[in-house]
């Protein structure tokens, strides 16, 4: 480094993914107090980070130390509510996909909320805004439609018949 120059590192300093794409920090999402961010760090750890965190760091586990839920995880929703409890999805070598309801610090991977077989593919979770329950995006039954479902795991119903395929999900806040 130069002050005030452009100076050309020897040898080059290439910044970048360079192959190791999935080893990112992936599905962001604001816990309701703002006080910490939680993310998906490579391809499945649940991570979770202060809102004004210090040089270099990475983070803490989301759930209990020792604690390895799913061999994959992504699609992290925090909670709307006041609560520690977030919403993800995982899934293990059988390719089977389960929505999980996950509580900070928890010392297991969550209630299972919806099991999608591997051929239906969840793309998409996120919660209502008043936290009374939450919509995901899945090709079940055939076309790629909009799905809810309860915190509890209770009043699975498909909300579109499309007919073809719909878009990203995105709900906005009250």
């Amino acid at each position: 480094m130069q002050a005030g120059a452009n100076v050309t590192a020897q040898p080059a300093l290439v910044v970048g993914s360079g192959g190791l794409a999935e080893f990112g920090a992936d599905w962001p999402s604001w816990h309701k107090s703002g006080s910490k961010l939680g993310f998906v760090l490579g391809m499945g750890d649940l991570r979770q980070i202060s809102a004004q965190p210090g040089p270099l760091e990475v983070g803490d586990l989301l759930f209990a130390s020792g604690v390895s839920p799913m061999q994959f995880a992504d699609y992290l929703a925090w909670s709307p509510l006041p609560t520690n409890e977030f919403l993800y999805r995982g899934w293990d070598v059988s390719g089977d996909e389960t929505i999980y309801l996950g509580v900070e610090g928890g010392s297991d991977a969550g209630q299972p909320l919806v099991i999608i077989p591997a051929s239906d593919r969840v793309e998409g979770l996120a919660w209502l805004p008043d936290g009374s329950g939450l919509v995901f995006l899945s090709n079940r039954e055939g076309d790629r439609n909009v799905w809810f479902i309860r915190p509890d795991g209770s009043g699975l119903q498909q909300l579109t018949r499309q007919g073809g395929v719909v878009g990203e999900l995105a709900l906005l806040p009250r």
